[in-house]
């Protein structure tokens, strides 16, 4: 999921939860480790099989930012247990896919939940995100779905993700990112919030506001082709990912503290959910 070998304790309780057999850990996050996205959230019934759908639909909310089509090819950096890749295959032909991640697990579970078809071609990497072991102009679209959060050094993959594209590539990535003015008001509850979330998540930063990627995009050889704040229609994944936590008895204190630390950020506009498109000059 990250760019360097670190603790993960969040896969450690989803993939605990996959392997003592636990149906609705698995169901509802088997194969998308990602928030979900409602057309219209106050349609949310609350369910993991609804969230499943909402997690669907957040592929395609990228796919459409990379502009993605039928016999190109495409890298999902961070690809996790495979959904979105997943999604690719059902959802495209003649793709030449490659799904990379630094954690040997999440790839082996991925490469069980990924049987090629419409003839596509996939394959899974073991590799670091600002260390691409890609060719240089070789891929047509790259999508980062929800990951790049974690990444230690956000410039470098930015390098590395332009080094790789083809000129007129598509880069789309979706992301937590602050609002600067309103984290200022809040400076002496940030050390707790991110004290919690380093707890389960890991090494996590959100210190890049929308503005400053799109900097870092433009520095990177990139200029915007969308931007869109989705947070309205991620908030319903709170409720259902609290429930399943709590769910886990011994495993659920910490995941639903931090849970409802980034439901805070988000509802109060601390944070924001963007999905942003750029292209390679």
């Amino acid at each position: 999921m990250f760019d360097s070998i670190s603790n993960l304790p969040y896969f450690d309780v989803i993939i605990n939860g996959i392997e003592s057999g636990n149906p609705e850990v698995k169901k509802c996050l088997g194969q998308h480790v990602h928030w979900g996205y409602w057309d219209d959230p106050t349609c949310a019934d609350g369910t993991i099989d609804d969230f499943v759908s909402a997690a669907d639909r957040m592929c395609e909310v990228l796919f459409d930012a990379g502009e993605i089509k039928d016999d190109l090819r495409v890298i999902d950096v961070g690809c996790g247990f495979g959904g979105t890749i997943d999604s690719l295959n059902k959802k495209y032909s003649n793709l030449r896919i490659t799904g990379i991640n630094i954690d040997e697990r999440q790839l082996a579970i991925a490469q069980e939940n990924v049987e090629p078809c419409n003839g596509n071609n996939i394959s899974f990497v073991q590799g670091d995100a600002c260390r691409l072991p890609l060719e240089d102009n070789s891929v047509d679209v790259l999508l980062a779905v929800e990951c790049i959060f974690h990444f230690s050094d956000k410039i470098a993959f930015f390098k590395e993700v332009s080094r790789v594209l083809k000129k007129g590539g598509k880069f789309a990535m979706s992301d937590f990112v602050p609002d600067r003015e309103k984290l200022y008001f809040i400076d002496g509850r940030r050390k707790i919030v991110k004290k919690m979330i380093k707890l389960f998540f890991g090494r996590a930063g959100i210190e890049f506001t929308v503005g400053e990627y799109k900097k870092i995009a433009e520095s990177a050889g990139f200029k915007s082709s969308m931007e869109r704040d989705i947070t309205e229609n991620t908030l319903p994944t709170y409720y259902v990912l609290k429930k399943l936590f709590s769910s886990l008895k011994r495993f659920s204190i910490i995941p639903n503290l931090t849970m409802s630390m980034i439901e805070w950020g988000q509802r109060s506009g601390h944070s924001r959910y963007a999905v942003l498109g750029f292209e390679k000059q």
